[in-house]
């Protein structure tokens, strides 16, 4: 088995989106200090729409300048480490402003709700700055809020910026709200799969490559009895991240409304090293034993040094027993 750890390398996206500092550099060292003891390397899925608004911005505020030069030696470093560095892209970024604080455009959260001709170049302009940065090409994509199919003929759009794989798939997951809309249910059942005009459906005559991120389905009352049992479990003395997560951005009733929505059918758990719930990444894992691959997600604005000591502890239940790999070597081994 292959398992990747991937990571999407984002400030929250609330109502405050914290700092580079603690939703990012510092939360991300520890992780890779943790990682360098089995030398494994994480594939990093850069929010470059941030990026590019940082560049835009940052010769009109010294503190943007600060954030800008702070993640350009961030992913130098990381990349100069042998961590792979791909794309991902929240466009409101490309519609949000800046005073003493980010104030964040919520009417474009997903890439289906920008332009065309102001997509196209503003995707075209962030991939090839970060690729600058680096030096090195970048092949593959995360979409923000895993909203991907959305976008119609989002497969020229990779093919114009020589985007060859794909991670957006949450398999089994489905989402319909303001901010995030995707329907994972009827993903392929593969772990890699070539696709065309459907992220989710194999197309053999593909010549894009998915990689969906591992999750299982779990009966609600099951879930609700887990949650509750790791949170005992779980308790952590240090809190990275110091921000507010999109969620808060809804009103009562519509959190209301969509956590009574998520009891009424099957959960989705996803192979993730973020928070409480990085107490059933094993679960998960166990779940794949038999499968090529297995995806593993994380948000380091979400680590606490409770789920990094879950990812140690998962680490070492499962030493020996797979091969840690990234998308760019992945990519390479197709090739071959």
């Amino acid at each position: 088995m292959n398992i990747f750890f991937t990571i999407d390398y984002e400030l929250f996206l609330g109502g405050n989106t914290g700092t580079v500092r603690n939703c990012l550099i510092r939360p991300l060292n520890a992780l890779t200090e943790l990682l360098d003891k089995y030398q494994i390397k994480l594939t990093l899925f850069v929010d470059a729409a941030y990026l590019l608004r940082l560049e835009q911005l940052k010769n009109r505020h010294l503190d943007l300048q600060n954030d800008y030069d702070s993640i350009v030696w961030h992913l130098i470093h990381l990349s100069k480490c042998g961590h792979d560095i791909q794309l991902h892209f929240h466009p409101q970024w490309l519609y949000s402003d800046y005073d003493k604080m980010w104030k964040l455009d919520y009417l474009h959260y997903k890439m289906s709700d920008v332009p065309r001709d102001i997509l196209n170049e503003s995707f075209a302009n962030s991939k090839k700055l970060l690729e600058s940065i680096v030096e090195k090409e970048v092949i593959a994509f995360r979409a923000g809020g895993y909203s991907l199919e959305t976008l119609k003929d989002f497969q020229r759009l990779f093919s114009v910026n020589n985007i060859k794989m794909d991670s957006s798939v949450l398999r089994y997951a489905y989402s319909d709200t303001k901010f995030q809309k995707y329907d994972y249910r009827e993903v392929c059942s593969k772990t890699l799969y070539p696709f065309s005009a459907s992220v989710v459906k194999e197309d053999l005559g593909g010549t894009l490559k998915e990689l969906p991120i591992s999750t299982i389905r779990l009966n609600s009352i099951l879930y609700v009895l887990l949650k509750n049992k790791i949170k005992r479990c779980y308790s952590p003395k240090h809190i990275y991240g110091d921000g507010k997560s999109i969620g808060t951005s809804y009103n009562r009733c519509e959190r209301i409304k969509m956590q009574w929505t998520k009891l009424m059918h099957p959960m989705v758990i996803a192979a993730t090293m973020d928070g409480v719930m990085s107490g059933l990444l094993q679960r998960v894992y166990q779940s794949y034993r038999n499968e090529d691959n297995f995806v593993v997600i994380g948000h380091p604005k979400a680590f606490t040094d409770a789920s990094l000591n879950n990812v140690a502890d998962f680490l070492q239940k499962v030493n020996g027993e797979a091969i840690f790999d990234t998308i760019s070597s992945l990519q390479i081994k197709n090739h071959l």
